[in-house]
């Protein structure tokens, strides 16, 4: 199936097809339509990346988050969700800015970092390495 949606950066509109495509990275966009089953009725932790495309460290942080989401396969699911796109799936998780990372299962939220702005529960994130996102990860996994 693929899903076709409209936004706007900069000005232009562009339309961004092809949720199977995503999948095949590692990352399943979340929209309106889809969060309840993607994230609500999951089974799995959602590790959710929120960006932007204005934003430097969303840049950096995505295709980290691709890199290392099949090291996860069968135990969390990755996403990102359009923070400008998306403001209710922002406010339910009372998300202030993009490059913000939340970890949760079904709606309990068993985690948070940030990448723009340094730090939020105590985690540093801007230009993080692999191991140091792999170990936050498995930090909030192990509140299950």
């Amino acid at each position: 199936m693929t899903i076709r949606f409209k936004y706007k950066e900069n000005g232009k509109s562009f339309v961004q097809k092809g949720l199977e495509q995503k999948r095949e990275m590692g990352l399943v966009e979340l929209t309106d339509e889809n969060f309840e089953n993607e994230v609500l009725q999951s089974d799995l932790p959602a590790v959710i990346e929120f960006y932007s495309g204005k934003c430097g460290p969303c840049k950096e942080l995505t295709p980290l988050c691709e890199k290392v989401s099949s090291d996860y396969e069968g135990k969390a699911k990755f996403a990102k969700c359009n923070f400008d796109l998306y403001p209710g799936i922002v406010s339910r998780y009372k998300v202030k800015w993009a490059s913000t990372m939340v970890v949760v299962k079904q709606d309990r939220i068993l985690g948070v970092f940030s990448g723009s702005r340094g730090t939020t529960s105590g985690q540093v994130i801007g230009s993080v390495k692999e191991d140091t996102l792999k170990r936050l990860i498995d930090s909030y996994l192990g509140r299950i």
